[in-house]
């Protein structure tokens, strides 16, 4: 029994338990990252401080309490990222922003009953038209006919006219002989 209690234990170590981007250990959690950028902005303000027009001790003032500030901000960051990754997410959320339309609860029933409607529209549509194509073919084939009529109409005509010539000149012949 005591050979089981000497045993080792297995110990599982969370995935976070040695952060190598902090510094000061995981205890105030500082990333790299964000000391980095809280030093370039303490640059930027100290130099744009530095223009404006007062005493040196009075500049002095206003670098330390602008930068112990905005240090403090910038070190700590926002919800975990520094400053900088937090205003690109927020600047490609606002690129990328998408309205969303929700429908009301009677919205499907409502435009299937308009797809139906369509649709019998449609129908009766495509009817007309068909109808209006026959019509034409009709009114086509008509004169067709009505011109192959006349057609057939004049060369009786010519051909009666053509035998009533030929009566008369064997009528002529008969008479002059």
């Amino acid at each position: 029994m005591a050979l089981q209690d000497d045993a080792p234990r297995p110990y599982i170590i969370p995935t976070n338990f040695n952060d190598d981007d902090q510094l000061l250990g995981t205890t105030l959690g500082i990333n790299k990252r964000n000391v980095v950028e809280t030093i370039i902005v303490d640059i930027f303000i100290w130099l744009i401080i530095g223009v404006l027009p007062f005493i040196p001790l009075v500049l002095l003032i206003i670098r330390l309490v602008l930068i112990l500030i905005i240090s403090t901000v910038f070190v700590v960051g926002i919800k975990g990222e520094s400053i900088l990754q937090f205003t690109i997410a927020v600047i490609r959320a606002k690129k990328r922003r998408r309205q969303l339309h929700l429908r009301r609860v009677g919205y499907i029933e409502r435009s299937k009953r308009q797809i139906i409607e369509r649709d019998k529209k449609l129908e009766e549509l495509e009817t007309i038209k068909k109808e209006r194509r026959e019509a034409k073919l009709r009114e086509r084939e008509e004169r067709e006919e009505a011109k192959l009529l006349a057609k057939e109409q004049r060369r009786t005509k010519k051909l009666e006219k053509a035998e009533q010539r030929r009566i008369e000149k064997e009528e002529r012949k008969r008479i002059q002989s």
